[in-house]
C-alpha cells in the first residue's frame, strides 16, 4: 500500500569529504538563510578550507565544491544537484 502522506522537502544536507564534515539546515521561520554548520560549530558565507569550498551562488542557491565534486542545494526550490568529475567514474553507485 503507498502512503498518501505529502513529501516533505530536503531539510538540511551533510557533507563529508576528507576530514571536514559540513551540515547545511535551512533556517526556521524566525531566521533568515541557512545554517551552515562546519564540524559541528557555525561558520559563516562564503567558507573555504583544504576539503570544501561553500558559497551561495544566488539567493536561493548554495554551491559546496570538494575533491571532484559539486552540489547545488537550494531548500526554497526543493532541488538539489551533484556533479562529479570522470575521476568517480566507475566508483558511485546509485
Amino acid at each position: 500500500m503507498l502512503s498518501k502522506a505529502p513529501l516533505q522537502a530536503l531539510q538540511s544536507l551533510r557533507i563529508r569529504s576528507n576530514n571536514s564534515t559540513l551540515q547545511i539546515r535551512a533556517a526556521s521561520a524566525q531566521d533568515d538563510g541557512i545554517i551552515l554548520l562546519l564540524d559541528g560549530y557555525q561558520v559563516d558565507f562564503p567558507f573555504r578550507n583544504r576539503d570544501l569550498s561553500v558559497a551561495h551562488t544566488t539567493d536561493f542557491v548554495v554551491t559546496v565544491e570538494g575533491f571532484g565534486f559539486e552540489v547545488d542545494w537550494s531548500p526554497v526550490q526543493k532541488l538539489l544537484y551533484l556533479r562529479l568529475e570522470p575521476f568517480w567514474s566507475k566508483k558511485v553507485k546509485g
